[in-house]
Protein backbone atom coordinates (compact mmCIF):
# COMPACT_ATOMS: atom_id res chain seq x y z
CA UNK A 1 0.00 0.00 0.00
CA UNK A 2 2.82 2.21 1.09
CA UNK A 3 4.37 1.55 -2.39
CA UNK A 4 1.17 2.16 -4.44
CA UNK A 5 1.24 5.44 -2.56
CA UNK A 6 4.45 6.46 -3.68
CA UNK A 7 4.17 5.84 -7.04
CA UNK A 8 1.25 7.80 -7.25
CA UNK A 9 3.01 10.59 -5.59
CA UNK A 10 5.50 10.60 -7.92
CA UNK A 11 3.60 10.27 -10.77
CA UNK A 12 1.39 13.50 -9.57
CA UNK A 13 4.89 15.09 -9.11
CA UNK A 14 6.13 14.32 -12.21
CA UNK A 15 3.14 15.44 -13.61
CA UNK A 16 3.12 18.69 -11.95
CA UNK A 17 6.66 19.42 -13.04
CA UNK A 18 5.64 18.31 -16.88
CA UNK A 19 3.00 21.10 -16.44
CA UNK A 20 5.02 23.64 -15.54
CA UNK A 21 7.65 23.12 -17.64
CA UNK A 22 4.98 23.04 -21.12
CA UNK A 23 3.43 26.21 -19.34
CA UNK A 24 7.17 27.72 -18.77
CA UNK A 25 7.46 27.11 -22.53
CA UNK A 26 4.17 28.54 -23.76
CA UNK A 27 5.07 31.84 -21.58
CA UNK A 28 8.53 31.83 -23.46
CA UNK A 29 6.65 31.74 -26.68
CA UNK A 30 3.80 34.07 -26.42
CA UNK A 31 4.95 36.62 -23.51
CA UNK A 32 7.55 39.32 -24.02
CA UNK A 33 10.48 38.95 -21.76
CA UNK A 34 10.36 40.48 -17.93
CA UNK A 35 11.54 43.93 -17.98
CA UNK A 36 14.69 44.63 -15.90
CA UNK A 37 16.02 47.77 -14.08
CA UNK A 38 19.99 48.21 -13.81
CA UNK A 39 20.89 51.47 -12.02
CA UNK A 40 24.54 52.73 -10.97
CA UNK A 41 26.07 56.04 -10.16
CA UNK A 42 27.40 57.97 -13.75
CA UNK A 43 30.83 57.24 -11.71
CA UNK A 44 30.66 53.67 -12.13
CA UNK A 45 33.82 51.41 -12.48
CA UNK A 46 32.56 48.15 -14.13
CA UNK A 47 36.03 47.13 -12.97
CA UNK A 48 35.03 47.28 -9.53
CA UNK A 49 32.62 44.99 -7.36
CA UNK A 50 28.73 45.19 -7.72
CA UNK A 51 28.21 47.79 -4.96
CA UNK A 52 27.37 50.46 -7.52
CA UNK A 53 25.23 48.52 -9.17
CA UNK A 54 21.98 47.36 -8.66
CA UNK A 55 19.38 45.08 -10.09
CA UNK A 56 15.39 45.11 -10.19
CA UNK A 57 12.75 44.32 -11.97
CA UNK A 58 10.58 47.29 -11.50
CA UNK A 59 11.99 50.72 -11.69
CA UNK A 60 9.43 52.29 -9.26
CA UNK A 61 11.59 50.89 -6.16
CA UNK A 62 15.04 50.52 -7.53
CA UNK A 63 17.72 52.98 -6.68
CA UNK A 64 16.29 55.55 -8.78
CA UNK A 65 14.60 56.90 -6.77
CA UNK A 66 15.04 58.49 -3.47
CA UNK A 67 12.55 59.41 -0.64
CA UNK A 68 12.49 62.74 0.74
CA UNK A 69 9.82 64.40 3.71
CA UNK A 70 8.25 66.15 0.54
CA UNK A 71 7.85 63.33 -1.66
CA UNK A 72 9.70 61.15 -4.41
CA UNK A 73 13.10 62.53 -6.14
CA UNK A 74 14.93 61.08 -8.79
CA UNK A 75 18.60 60.27 -7.56
CA UNK A 76 21.20 62.91 -9.00
CA UNK A 77 23.73 61.78 -11.28
CA UNK A 78 22.52 58.43 -11.85
CA UNK A 79 22.57 56.27 -14.95
CA UNK A 80 19.46 53.38 -15.11
CA UNK A 81 19.08 50.87 -18.07
CA UNK A 82 15.67 49.04 -18.16
CA UNK A 83 15.25 45.68 -20.53
CA UNK A 84 12.45 45.16 -22.63
CA UNK A 85 10.16 47.74 -20.37
CA UNK A 86 6.65 46.48 -19.69
CA UNK A 87 5.05 49.57 -21.51
CA UNK A 88 6.74 49.91 -24.67
CA UNK A 89 8.75 46.80 -24.88
CA UNK A 90 11.80 48.85 -25.57
CA UNK A 91 15.61 49.25 -24.14
CA UNK A 92 15.48 52.94 -22.52
CA UNK A 93 18.91 54.59 -20.79
CA UNK A 94 17.82 57.12 -18.62
CA UNK A 95 19.78 59.67 -17.02
CA UNK A 96 19.83 62.05 -14.04
CA UNK A 97 21.92 65.67 -13.74
CA UNK A 98 22.83 67.00 -10.42
CA UNK A 99 19.57 68.31 -9.81
CA UNK A 100 17.91 65.13 -9.60
CA UNK A 101 15.88 65.86 -13.14
CA UNK A 102 16.22 63.64 -16.25
CA UNK A 103 18.06 66.11 -18.14
CA UNK A 104 21.22 67.23 -19.74
CA UNK A 105 23.20 69.96 -16.92
CA UNK A 106 21.45 72.88 -16.78
CA UNK A 107 24.38 75.46 -17.56
CA UNK A 108 23.62 79.33 -18.40
CA UNK A 109 20.56 80.49 -19.53
CA UNK A 110 21.14 81.90 -23.69
CA UNK A 111 17.21 81.36 -24.70
CA UNK A 112 13.78 80.76 -23.74
CA UNK A 113 14.05 77.98 -20.79
CA UNK A 114 10.87 75.82 -20.17
CA UNK A 115 10.77 74.09 -16.95
CA UNK A 116 8.36 70.61 -17.33
CA UNK A 117 6.77 69.33 -13.66
CA UNK A 118 4.75 66.35 -13.45
CA UNK A 119 4.49 63.02 -12.97
CA UNK A 120 5.34 59.70 -15.03
CA UNK A 121 3.84 61.01 -18.04
CA UNK A 122 6.17 63.88 -17.96
CA UNK A 123 9.74 61.24 -16.91
CA UNK A 124 8.51 59.02 -19.60
CA UNK A 125 10.61 55.60 -18.07
CA UNK A 126 9.09 53.81 -20.78
CA UNK A 127 10.73 55.89 -24.13
CA UNK A 128 14.37 57.02 -24.50
CA UNK A 129 14.85 60.55 -23.61
CA UNK A 130 14.60 62.20 -27.60
CA UNK A 131 11.11 60.54 -27.96
CA UNK A 132 9.87 62.22 -24.42
CA UNK A 133 6.98 65.29 -25.40
CA UNK A 134 9.44 67.21 -23.76
CA UNK A 135 12.32 66.61 -26.05
CA UNK A 136 9.76 66.92 -29.00
CA UNK A 137 8.93 70.14 -27.85
CA UNK A 138 12.21 71.57 -27.48
CA UNK A 139 13.15 69.81 -31.30
CA UNK A 140 10.18 71.33 -32.75
CA UNK A 141 10.07 74.69 -31.41
CA UNK A 142 14.21 74.86 -32.80
CA UNK A 143 13.53 73.82 -36.16
CA UNK A 144 10.26 76.41 -36.21
CA UNK A 145 13.09 79.14 -35.60
CA UNK A 146 12.73 79.32 -31.67
CA UNK A 147 15.23 79.06 -29.47
CA UNK A 148 14.01 77.15 -26.51
CA UNK A 149 15.44 74.82 -23.78
CA UNK A 150 12.80 72.38 -22.18
CA UNK A 151 13.73 71.02 -18.75
CA UNK A 152 12.44 67.84 -17.48
CA UNK A 153 11.80 67.60 -13.83
CA UNK A 154 9.07 65.04 -13.95
CA UNK A 155 9.19 62.24 -11.37
CA UNK A 156 7.16 58.92 -11.53
CA UNK A 157 4.45 58.31 -8.94
CA UNK A 158 4.27 61.68 -7.49
CA UNK A 159 1.29 64.41 -7.01
CA UNK A 160 0.68 68.31 -7.03
CA UNK A 161 1.91 68.93 -3.97
CA UNK A 162 5.42 66.86 -4.73
CA UNK A 163 5.51 68.96 -7.95
CA UNK A 164 5.63 72.51 -6.10
CA UNK A 165 7.95 71.19 -3.68
CA UNK A 166 10.26 70.39 -6.63
CA UNK A 167 10.03 73.68 -7.84
CA UNK A 168 10.58 75.34 -4.75
CA UNK A 169 13.31 73.16 -3.67
CA UNK A 170 15.58 73.29 -6.88
CA UNK A 171 13.11 74.74 -10.09
CA UNK A 172 12.83 78.43 -9.42
CA UNK A 173 17.09 77.84 -8.96
CA UNK A 174 17.00 77.39 -12.88
CA UNK A 175 15.52 80.59 -13.39
CA UNK A 176 12.75 79.79 -15.93
CA UNK A 177 10.91 81.48 -17.92
CA UNK A 178 7.81 79.13 -18.33
CA UNK A 179 6.81 76.61 -15.73
CA UNK A 180 4.37 73.80 -17.25
CA UNK A 181 2.19 71.49 -15.20
CA UNK A 182 1.49 68.45 -16.79
CA UNK A 183 -1.79 67.98 -14.97
CA UNK A 184 -2.94 64.24 -14.20
CA UNK A 185 -6.46 63.57 -13.26
CA UNK A 186 -5.09 61.57 -10.40
CA UNK A 187 -2.32 64.76 -9.24
CA UNK A 188 -4.56 65.05 -6.27
CA UNK A 189 -2.13 62.59 -4.15
CA UNK A 190 0.66 60.73 -5.16
CA UNK A 191 0.41 57.67 -7.02
CA UNK A 192 1.00 55.12 -5.15
CA UNK A 193 2.16 52.60 -7.61
CA UNK A 194 2.82 49.11 -7.77
CA UNK A 195 5.91 47.74 -5.33
CA UNK A 196 7.06 44.86 -6.31
CA UNK A 197 9.91 42.52 -4.77
CA UNK A 198 12.44 40.60 -7.02
CA UNK A 199 11.74 36.82 -6.58
CA UNK A 200 14.74 35.04 -5.47
CA UNK A 201 16.95 32.89 -7.27
CA UNK A 202 16.03 30.49 -8.83
CA UNK A 203 12.66 31.73 -9.58
CA UNK A 204 13.86 35.09 -11.03
CA UNK A 205 15.09 33.46 -13.94
CA UNK A 206 11.76 31.62 -14.93
CA UNK A 207 9.75 34.15 -17.25
CA UNK A 208 6.38 32.15 -15.64
CA UNK A 209 7.08 32.70 -12.39
CA UNK A 210 7.78 36.36 -13.20
CA UNK A 211 4.83 37.02 -14.80
CA UNK A 212 3.06 35.64 -11.70
CA UNK A 213 4.41 37.44 -9.38
CA UNK A 214 3.86 40.45 -11.38
CA UNK A 215 0.33 40.00 -11.72
CA UNK A 216 -0.09 38.68 -8.23
CA UNK A 217 1.33 42.34 -6.98
CA UNK A 218 -0.99 44.47 -9.15
CA UNK A 219 -3.92 42.48 -7.78
CA UNK A 220 -2.64 43.00 -4.21
CA UNK A 221 -2.04 46.93 -4.69
CA UNK A 222 -5.32 47.23 -6.25
CA UNK A 223 -7.77 45.43 -3.59
CA UNK A 224 -5.10 48.11 -0.90
CA UNK A 225 -6.21 51.32 -2.79
CA UNK A 226 -9.97 49.95 -2.82
CA UNK A 227 -9.95 49.14 0.85
CA UNK A 228 -8.48 52.50 1.66
CA UNK A 229 -10.92 54.42 -0.48
CA UNK A 230 -14.05 52.98 0.44
CA UNK A 231 -15.86 55.73 1.88
CA UNK A 232 -15.08 58.19 -0.61
CA UNK A 233 -15.92 56.09 -3.16
CA UNK A 234 -19.47 55.63 -1.56
CA UNK A 235 -19.65 59.80 -1.88
CA UNK A 236 -18.89 59.55 -5.53
CA UNK A 237 -21.45 57.30 -6.28
CA UNK A 238 -24.13 58.66 -4.71
CA UNK A 239 -23.07 62.05 -6.76
CA UNK A 240 -22.88 59.90 -10.30
CA UNK A 241 -26.02 57.96 -10.01
CA UNK A 242 -27.72 61.75 -9.48
CA UNK A 243 -26.91 63.29 -12.54
CA UNK A 244 -27.82 60.01 -14.67
CA UNK A 245 -27.45 60.25 -18.24
CA UNK A 246 -27.14 58.11 -21.60
CA UNK A 247 -26.38 54.30 -21.31
CA UNK A 248 -22.79 55.44 -22.48
CA UNK A 249 -22.65 57.81 -20.37
CA UNK A 250 -23.49 55.51 -16.86
CA UNK A 251 -21.03 53.02 -18.57
CA UNK A 252 -18.41 55.58 -18.08
CA UNK A 253 -19.57 56.75 -14.60
CA UNK A 254 -19.53 53.17 -13.19
CA UNK A 255 -15.85 53.18 -14.73
CA UNK A 256 -15.02 56.39 -13.20
CA UNK A 257 -15.99 54.89 -9.96
CA UNK A 258 -14.12 51.89 -10.26
CA UNK A 259 -11.24 54.28 -10.90
CA UNK A 260 -11.64 56.02 -7.90
CA UNK A 261 -8.72 55.57 -5.61
CA UNK A 262 -6.56 56.54 -8.85
CA UNK A 263 -8.07 59.12 -11.59
CA UNK A 264 -11.36 58.73 -10.88
CA UNK A 265 -10.90 60.67 -7.93
CA UNK A 266 -10.70 64.05 -9.98
CA UNK A 267 -14.66 64.00 -9.89
CA UNK A 268 -14.93 63.71 -5.98
CA UNK A 269 -15.13 67.16 -4.77
CA UNK A 270 -13.58 66.21 -1.55
CA UNK A 271 -10.22 65.83 -3.59
CA UNK A 272 -9.61 69.42 -4.80
CA UNK A 273 -8.87 71.71 -2.30
CA UNK A 274 -5.03 70.45 -1.49
CA UNK A 275 -5.15 71.15 -5.61
CA UNK A 276 -6.39 74.72 -5.24
CA UNK A 277 -4.19 75.60 -2.60
CA UNK A 278 -1.19 74.16 -4.86
CA UNK A 279 -2.20 76.19 -7.47
CA UNK A 280 -2.43 79.33 -5.46
CA UNK A 281 0.96 78.58 -4.18
CA UNK A 282 2.44 78.36 -8.12
CA UNK A 283 0.69 81.55 -8.96
CA UNK A 284 2.16 83.64 -6.06
CA UNK A 285 5.98 81.91 -6.76
CA UNK A 286 5.23 82.93 -10.49
CA UNK A 287 4.99 86.55 -9.75
CA UNK A 288 7.10 86.54 -7.20
CA UNK A 289 9.92 84.93 -9.85
CA UNK A 290 8.82 85.99 -12.90
CA UNK A 291 7.96 83.71 -14.39
CA UNK A 292 4.91 82.18 -16.46
CA UNK A 293 2.78 79.63 -15.20
CA UNK A 294 0.87 77.27 -17.61
CA UNK A 295 -0.81 73.95 -17.33
CA UNK A 296 -1.12 71.41 -19.68
CA UNK A 297 -4.22 68.90 -18.70
CA UNK A 298 -3.64 65.27 -19.52
CA UNK A 299 -7.28 63.30 -20.14
CA UNK A 300 -7.93 59.68 -19.97
CA UNK A 301 -8.30 57.63 -22.46
CA UNK A 302 -12.12 56.99 -22.06
CA UNK A 303 -12.78 60.56 -22.08
CA UNK A 304 -11.06 60.82 -25.33
CA UNK A 305 -13.00 57.87 -26.82
CA UNK A 306 -16.65 58.40 -25.09
CA UNK A 307 -19.04 60.43 -28.20
CA UNK A 308 -19.95 62.78 -25.52
CA UNK A 309 -18.09 65.32 -23.45
CA UNK A 310 -17.18 64.43 -20.14
CA UNK A 311 -14.60 67.03 -19.30
CA UNK A 312 -15.27 68.09 -15.36
CA UNK A 313 -12.24 67.69 -13.79
CA UNK A 314 -10.98 70.03 -16.65
CA UNK A 315 -13.99 72.51 -16.00
CA UNK A 316 -12.67 72.25 -12.35
CA UNK A 317 -9.00 72.77 -13.06
CA UNK A 318 -9.16 75.79 -15.31
CA UNK A 319 -11.24 77.74 -12.32
CA UNK A 320 -8.31 77.07 -10.65
CA UNK A 321 -5.87 78.50 -12.36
Amino acid sequence: MQKETRIKLALAGASVVMTLIILEGMVQVFLSAPQTVRVRSKGFNPTQSAPDQVVENHPGQSSIYVHTPTGGRLRPNTHVTIENHRLSGKRVEIETNSLGYRNREIGEKRGRRILFLGDSITFSDYLPDAETFVRQVEKMARESGQNWETVNAGVGAIGLENELAILMETGISIDPDVVVVCWYLNDFHASPGVRIQRLPWPFDLSRLATHVWWLYNRAIASADRRLGAKGGREALADSLSARGGTPEQVAFDNVILSAYPDWGGAWAKETWPVQATAFERMRDLASTHGFQLSVVAFPVRGQVEASFVEDLPQRRLKVLT
